[in-house]
């Protein structure tokens, strides 16, 4: 099943009174998960158990129900009923000694995301058995993978943080539109610049300028102004045979930008286009494969491209100060060949890229790095299985000191230029729909992957999007006497009588409607001795709530009518 993984993190709300000279078989293992894999059509829930006591070694026996809030017989189980359809719940579930049992619900398509939930846990053997409910519905939380589905086969992005940026490309299948798209919320507020279904390059410099080349023009779109380079701005003027849609861009912090096409390299500044170098170190018919510039450094990777390869050079440039670097490893003295776009500079200013080798007749590829000396290969990732991990195609660096390499196999592997980290394997993620475009990575560490009817987001720490929320507590039902909740109906606002945890734990009030969705922010207090919360309603629609009370193992449910 192609997946997407959306993980959140489970609020455990637990008495370490509760624990004094008992044994508990189960209970929720601290710091734990819950996940939500989906593919649009199926999903599933898996909460992680662990035990209290090792020592007990006997297996344990797991019975499990799910069901589902009904405004008119509050908790339904999930059988093959109408709302439940296809349902799949196991009656136990068995564990060996000493391994982690989960509880798993599957609902299959039918089954509303946004009703209530829950899964009632019983550990059917031990010297004490414990039951538990685990609430679950559809709620923000956060997402190691997901697809943006609106943007079908995407070429090309950049990324700012600067939504006022303005893409300089309008044509989408002869419709006149800006190929833009807005994401995140915040601080974390970005547009994406793409383009759709054709060559071309873009990129934004220094300067939050958008430059775009596409075929024999080369456009700057500035926030008031767009400038086309052409023989009237430029001492050379495009033949028939000038293509810059295989250009690559690199700028410099003084304004200055370099667009390498396969008639060679030309430099923009100050509104005019000029040949770069005047040293002739590149010439017409050197095909720029790669540019990367930092600071006012520019690194060019130049030759003739050969099955999208070049067998060139690598120059270093600084002012009219060039350098040749060697196209040989160190360690085995091999010539090696650069991919396009292979170069690029690490957080730190270093210069990375993946080269190609020929062992045997076979092609190796492998990611190599510049000491300023010479290209060095790394053990880890030569000693990695490629008929199963797969060779470097793409790479990032992440803001921790990572780098994020995506392989052949579609693997996608975390790296700290020693050691192998976490390993994301196509076949278990929606890795598998990745199409090697493009892959990009943001400032706050979600990497863009390019996919032919979406992009695909990955961040190894979560991506804030639609999840699931989840809570596990004992089960510990609370007298209906002391919680009460007035006036009924509500007009303006509704009072709670808390119940007696609230005076040593923070209660957390939330409401929800008919349909199990968040009906206002949820509402946290701390511990109190009132014993009283009053909470404004008049935002709120007339119509029947649900208020949900949690505080300390309790967990209070009751009816909220609000009248206009």
């Amino acid at each position: 099943m192609k997946s997407l993984l959306l993980v959140v993190s489970a609020f455990l709300v637990m008495s370490s009174a509760a624990f004094a000279g008992d044994w508990f078989d189960l209970v929720p293992s601290v710091g734990d998960t819950v996940q939500l894999i989906t593919d649009g059509d199926e999903k599933t829930v898996a909460l992680t158990l662990q035990r209290i006591d090792q020592s007990f070694n006997e297996t344990v026996y797991l019975s499990y129900i799910i069901e589902y809030y009904s405004v008119n017989r509050s908790w339904v189980a999930c059988t093959n009923g109408k709302v439940c359809t296809g349902v799949r719940t196991p009656i136990s579930s068995v564990n060996t000694p000493y391994s982690t049992p989960a509880i798993v619900y599957i609902s299959p398509k039918g089954i509303p995301d946004t009703g209530l939930y829950r899964v009632r846990v019983t550990a059917n053997n031990g010297p004490k058995s414990t039951n538990y409910s685990i609430y679950f519905r559809v709620n923000s939380g956060l997402s190691r993978f997901y697809k943006l589905k609106d943007l079908k086969d995407v070429a090309n992005i950049v990324i700012t943080y600067d939504t006022s940026v303005q893409n300089g490309i309008h044509i989408v299948e002869n419709h006149n539109r800006k190929q833009e798209y807005i994401l995140g919320q915040g601080k974390s507020l970005r547009k994406i610049l793409y383009q759709v279904g054709y060559k071309g390059s873009l990129s934004l410099d220094k300067q939050n300028n958008f430059w775009w080349a596409y075929d024999r023009n080369l456009s700057k779109v500035g926030k008031i102004y767009t400038s086309t380079y052409t023989a009237t701005n430029s001492d050379y003027e495009p033949s028939s045979i000038t293509t810059y849609a295989t250009n690559q861009f690199a700028h410099l912090s003084d304004g200055t930008t370099f667009a390498g096409v396969i008639t060679g390299l030309f430099k923009i500044k100050d509104g005019l286009l000029t040949r770069f170098p005047s040293n002739n170190t590149i010439l017409s018919h050197h095909s720029v494969a790669s540019l990367v510039a930092l600071d006012d450094t520019l690194w060019v990777s130049t030759g003739k491209l050969n099955n999208g390869y070049t067998d060139g050079k690598i120059i270093k440039y600084f002012g009219d100060t060039s350098f040749n670097l060697p196209t040989r490893l160190k360690d085995t003295n091999r010539k090696f060949t650069l991919p396009l776009g292979g170069l690029m500079n690490d957080r730190n200013g270093y210069l990375w890229g993946i080269c190609n080798t020929m062992v045997n007749g076979n092609k190796i590829s492998s990611l190599v790095k510049f000491d300023g000396v010479d290209w060095i290969t790394f053990n880890a990732l030569e000693s990695l299985d490629s008929n199963v991990i797969g060779k470097p195609v793409r790479y990032v660096f992440d803001n921790h000191g990572k780098i994020w390499i995506l392989t052949n196999k579609l693997n996608l592997i975390e790296f700290d230029g020693t050691s192998i980290g976490q390993v994301f394997e196509s076949k278990n993620t929606i890795l598998s729909e990745v199409n090697f475009k493009f892959m990009l990575i943001d400032s706050s560490n979600t990497i863009y992957l390019s996919n032919d009817d979406g992009i695909i987001l990955f961040n190894p720490d979560g991506i804030p999007l639609p999840s699931i929320a989840a809570t596990a507590v004992e089960e510990e039902p609370v007298a209906e006497a002391l919680t009460g909740v007035y006036p009924q109906p509500a007009r303006e606002y509704v009072t709670f009588e808390l119940p007696s945890e609230s005076e040593f734990n923070p209660t957390t009030i939330e409401f929800l409607n008919s349909a199990g969705m968040c009906a206002m922010p949820a509402v946290t207090i701390g511990a109190q001795a009132s014993g009283r919360y009053t909470l404004p309603t008049s935002e709120l629609p007339s119509g029947l709530y649900f208020a949900v009370l949690h505080s300390g193992k309790m967990l209070v449910k009751k009816p909220v009518v609000v009248v206009r």
